[in-house]
């Protein structure tokens, strides 16, 4: 199964990310904004950081990890390419390895500027947990 795949979108950037457990969905969201900044295969899972949030469904649970998630990446100039999610009830607790953004080492393709509400969703298709973000960029 692909891990996410992203769409045509005339200004921001949009993705849907897969899973066959809502953890693994959560995971590949996570690379799929990541992989939106930078080329992830440059980036070595060195330092982790953890990563949580809450949310009264699971959809707002997904858009306050990435709201996070993006924090970090912001506040401490990260980039992440390994994650690992456990979810219990109405949170999320994740650790997440990379390293610090080096431009003469990894490429930056685009800036996210933050998760939007836009198209967002989290839902169960028959076997698999799909999501889809639209991400201010």
């Amino acid at each position: 199964m692909e891990k996410f795949v992203f769409l045509e979108h005339t200004a921001d950037a949009k993705f849907q990310a897969f899973g066959e457990a809502i953890e693994e969905c959560f995971e590949n969201s996570a690379l799929a904004l990541n992989s939106i900044e930078a080329d992830l295969e440059s980036v070595k899972p060195m330092h982790k950081k953890e990563i949580h949030a809450q949310g009264e469904t699971q959809e707002e649970l997904l858009h306050r990890f990435l709201e996070e998630m993006h924090f970090a990446m912001e506040t401490e100039q990260m980039l992440f390419s390994k994650f690992e999610v456990k979810i219990n009830g109405n949170s999320v607790s994740a650790e997440a390895w990379g390293e610090p953004i080096d431009t003469a080492k990894h490429e930056i393709k685009s800036h996210v500027k933050a998760i939007t509400w836009n198209s967002f969703f989290l839902k169960k298709e028959k076997k698999k947990w799909v999501a889809q973000v639209v991400c201010d960029t």
